[in-house]
């Protein structure tokens, strides 16, 4: 907590991963250009070198939105959080071509066929992340038959 009481969530850049800096930055540039109820609030941070960032009116495609990522705060109100594998787009497009990025089980099939993305690539993800909160298992559990280790192919054939 911070000198006033004011509780934080700290986030460490981990030097051992190849692109660490880059994408800690970008999570920096993200959701500090961001303001939304149930987005985490940036209250600083600090680095070695100096960077100045800009605000912006950008779209934002979170591309890892799981369970892993949403926190809640004292009034159990949901905040996204890690904006490391964000992508920022201006508000005159409507999709972005990038490399795939996000955590398996919640891809929307646009990454896997190697389409386009849009900000529907995260309304996906938050629905897969809602099936599991809904069915009570995470939706790929390898530990399963080859049939029935994907959630929502299982879920699917029942309810046939």
């Amino acid at each position: 907590s911070l000198g006033d009481g004011t509780l934080v969530a700290v986030k460490k850049l981990d030097k051992v991963l190849p692109h660490g800096e880059k994408e800690f930055i970008t999570e920096v540039n993200t959701i500090g250009s961001m303001h939304h109820m149930n987005l985490v609030r940036l209250c600083g941070y600090c680095s070695e070198g100096t960077r100045r960032h800009e605000q912006c009116r950008n779209r934002i495609i979170h591309c890892d939105i799981k369970p892993e990522n949403i926190l809640l705060d004292e009034n159990f109100c949901p905040k996204v959080s890690d904006f490391g594998l964000a992508k920022l787009m201006g508000r005159e497009h409507s999709h972005v071509v990038t490399m795939v990025r996000g955590t398996r089980g919640y891809l929307a099939p646009e990454w896997v066929s190697n389409r386009p993305i849009t900000v529907k690539a995260d309304v996906y993800s938050y629905g897969m992340l809602l099936l599991e909160i809904i069915g009570g298992r995470r939706n790929l559990d390898m530990s399963l038959d080859a049939e029935d280790f994907f959630y929502p192919s299982w879920a699917f054939k029942v309810k046939c």
